[in-house]
C-alpha cells in the first residue's frame, strides 16, 4: 500500500493516509484517509484517474471489496 500514499496525498483535500494493522482480527486492517470533506473523497477522488490507480494496487491484495465509513474527529 506504500506506493498508493501519493494517490491520496495527491488529491484535493487529502492531508494524511495511513494502513493499521487490527490486532483483534487477524488479516484485517484499517485504511484511514483523512481529508476536509466526505464530498472531496466521494465525488473528486473516486471520479480521478488516481483512485483507479489505487484499485489497480489495492485490488489484487483485497479478498472482499472494502467497507467504507465516514467519520468526524470528535476530540
Amino acid at each position: 500500500m506504500q506506493p498508493a500514499k501519493p494517490l491520496f496525498l495527491a488529491a484535493d483535500g487529502c492531508f494524511d493516509m495511513r494502513l493499521e494493522w487490527v490486532i483483534e482480527v487477524p488479516g484485517h486492517y484499517l485504511l484511514r484517509v483523512d481529508g476536509n470533506s466526505v464530498d472531496a473523497h466521494m465525488n473528486v477522488f473516486r471520479k480521478a484517474p488516481a483512485f483507479q490507480e489505487w484499485c489497480a494496487l489495492a485490488g489484487p491484495l483485497l479478498n472482499e471489496p472494502p467497507q467504507v465509513i465516514h467519520s468526524h474527529q470528535v476530540v
